[in-house]
């Protein structure tokens, strides 16, 4: 039922398709775009998360059967990441290329938010042919996760501003700061 909801949608949601506009996607910008998708994504699962919610920093008994203080939040302790970084490709396989209407700038936009919700978004983008799209997006993600995996937990385990930034042009130069794509994944 909740896959069904968003799929009503569908035919009113592809009257938006810029057929006249025919935008190639090349394999760098969509390793990008990719990037740039799962750290926003991973952004957000972080931010589901109550601050408040404390876990041990290490699971160490003293000799009194206590285990250690709870002194580092949930949302950033290494458990945590690595179970989001798990799933978080999985939110790929729905991903559509888009063009945001004011902006113009390109994305890869899921029309679906948790699965059965109709993505907020939908009304400031225009959806794009996906014939040239290439790879799966999530094959670049899970490539991508598996190669960066430790400093994905690195740079999360602490809060950060501009995390797209950060990641996706500066330490893994798959976006550059200005718009240009790196070559490789």
């Amino acid at each position: 039922m909740y896959l069904f909801f968003p799929l009503l949608f569908l035919p009113f949601v592809s009257l938006q398709l810029i057929d006249d506009e025919k935008i190639d996607f090349d394999e760098n910008e969509v390793k990008c775009l990719v990037c740039k998708k799962c750290i926003t994504d991973i952004e957000v699962e972080i931010a589901k998360v109550p601050s408040a919610k404390k876990m041990p920093k290490d699971f160490r008994i003293d000799g009194e059967g206590n285990i250690g203080e709870p002194n580092i939040e949930y949302r950033r302790s290494e458990t945590f990441l690595v179970d989001v970084m798990e799933n978080i490709c999985n939110k790929m396989d729905n991903a559509l290329k888009a063009k945001h209407k004011e902006t113009g700038e390109l994305m890869l936009f899921t029309l679906s938010v948790n699965g059965d919700k109709l993505n907020p978004l939908i009304n400031d983008i225009d959806l794009l042919d996906d014939s040239g799209l290439g790879d799966n997006p999530k094959t670049y993600c899970e490539e991508m996760m598996d190669k960066y995996d430790d400093e994905i937990v690195e740079l999360f385990k602490v809060e950060n501003h501009n995390l797209v930034e950060k990641f996706c042009s500066t330490r893994t130069k798959l976006c550059h700061a200005h718009g240009e794509i790196k070559e490789e994944l």
